[in-house]
This record gives structure tokens, sequence and C-alpha cells, in this order.
């Protein structure tokens, strides 16, 4: 069954876990290119002196990003979309967009595709922190116009019909 038969409002990505070595994998594959630069690894402590260089859990070297998997509950989601309207009506939702921006932020908007959405953020800016990439560009700027605005809809079926897909 082809995409456009369904709604694009059914569509939802597979649920990833949170292995590093899949998130390292989707990361190559987004950048389209394999480096040892990028790479997920756990953070298994929030304690500074625990991650700093000769710490026990130090980390490998420069953080690019950091993604927090969490459990939520339905209390949980339905005031952070409230919040979220709540900031969008008075005004105060992000609304940037353009080159002048210091960072790119997209709104998630397949279900079940937090994992992905988090390194396409990661992977979205990784230019702007001094790691280039071919891929990470078109993969960018392969939307329909109004960018951020555009209906959620829209884009999925955009990034569908595009094969822009690397959470399948």
């Amino acid at each position: 069954m082809s995409f456009s038969e369904n709604s694009p409002a059914q569509f939802c990505g597979i649920p990833l876990e949170s292995d590093p070595t899949i998130f390292t994998d989707l990361m190559h594959a987004l950048c389209g290119v394999r480096s040892h630069l990028l790479t997920c690894v756990d953070l298994l402590s929030l304690d500074p002196d625990d991650l700093v260089p000769g710490g026990p859990l130090a980390l490998p070297g420069k953080l690019r990003g950091i993604i927090l998997v969490y459990n939520t509950n339905p209390a949980y989601e339905s005031s952070i979309d409230y919040e979220r309207e709540k900031a969008r009506d008075a005004g105060r939702g992000y609304a940037g967009r353009g080159s002048d921006e210091p960072m790119l932020w997209v709104e998630q908007i397949v279900p079940h595709a937090c994992g992905f959405f988090a390194l396409m953020h990661i992977v979205s800016n990784l230019s702007r922190l001094g790691v280039d990439s071919p891929y990470i560009g078109s993969f960018v700027t392969s939307r329909p116009s109004g960018g951020v605005s555009a209906h959620r809809s829209l884009l999925a079926d955009h990034w569908y019909k595009t094969q822009i897909r690397p959470w399948e």
C-alpha cells in the first residue's frame, strides 16, 4: 500500500530503541558520512565529576548533542500540549526560520519518531558546529515551501514521497 492511499496523519515511524549503536548508524545514514566524530554513547551519569576526562564515566570527546530519553504518561503529554498551545496563542511559540537562525529546529511531525527527530536536530545543526556533510544540506532543505510552519501532514507526505525516511 502506498503512502498516498493513507492519510498522512496516520503515518508514523517505528519507535527506535535508545541504543547508541542504532542511533550512531542512523546518524551516519542521515549525514552520509561515517566518522568516529559522530558516535552516540550512553550517558550513565549527570554528575560532571563522572563525565570529565579521566573521570570514571568520561565521555569520548567533544559533545555535539545530547538526546534525553525518558518515559512520559498521558497527564504529562496533555500538560505539554496545553503549554505549547498556550505559548503559541500568546505569540511565544518558536517562529524563527531562515539562514540567520543560530540553530535549526523542526517540530516533531511523525508519531513514534522522537529518536529520529532528536538525531535530525543534531545532524541538521552539525554544519553550524564545524562538521560538514554533503547530505546534511539536502536533508535539511528537502521540505515543502513554508519550512517549519508548513502543515505537518504536508511535510510528512513530502518526506515520505521523497524517500527521506531513515526511520524505516
